[in-house]
């Protein structure tokens, strides 16, 4: 199985980011880690409720990472 990771939030089209991973608890990793990535470089995305989405082969969720939380995990 593949995951893929998409940021989502508030009027936003799912934008694809990062690269796809076969492995459920990489993928959990993986979405952290765009996730305190983009707390870091994006702080325009903080407080408004954009995440981290991991979706399988099926585009079923998988995962949210929210980046609101992401600096709790680094």
């Amino acid at each position: 199985m593949s995951f893929r990771f998409h940021l989502v939030g508030p009027g936003l089209e799912p934008e694809p980011i990062g690269r796809p991973v076969d492995d459920g608890g990489q993928a959990i990793a993986y979405a952290q880690r765009l996730a305190i990535d983009l707390a870091e470089e994006r702080q325009d995305l903080l407080g408004k409720s954009y995440a981290i989405a991991v979706t399988d082969d099926t585009g079923k969720e998988f995962h949210r990472e929210h980046i609101d939380s992401a600096e709790k995990h680094a």
